[in-house]
């Protein structure tokens, strides 16, 4: 009964350090982009309203490889639709 009562224990220890362990690496993967968007926009540089959309396309390119548009487009509108409502130029 110990015995069980021991490997119960370690089973257990084990699953909720491997939960630990496994729920950082979604926020390792955008806390890079994230710093880098927010040190662009501490860059006194781009206060200047002229350089508006130089400070949009660099959010833009790093905003942009976190996410795959093309299938959240997908997701929302239905496997059905998609296939049938959009022409590829349309899903490109």
């Amino acid at each position: 009964m110990k015995k069980i009562f021991t490997i119960g224990l370690l089973s257990s220890a084990l699953v909720v350090l491997a939960s630990v362990a496994w729920s950082n690496q979604p926020l390792d993967s955008i806390k890079g982009p994230i710093d880098q968007a927010l040190t662009i926009l501490k860059d006194p540089r781009y206060a200047d309203p002229a350089r508006r959309v130089e400070l949009r396309q660099r959010l833009w390119d790093i905003t942009s490889s976190l996410f795959d548009f093309r299938l959240i487009a997908k997701r929302t509108i239905g496997r059905y639709h998609w296939k049938k409502s959009f022409t590829d130029s349309q899903r490109q």
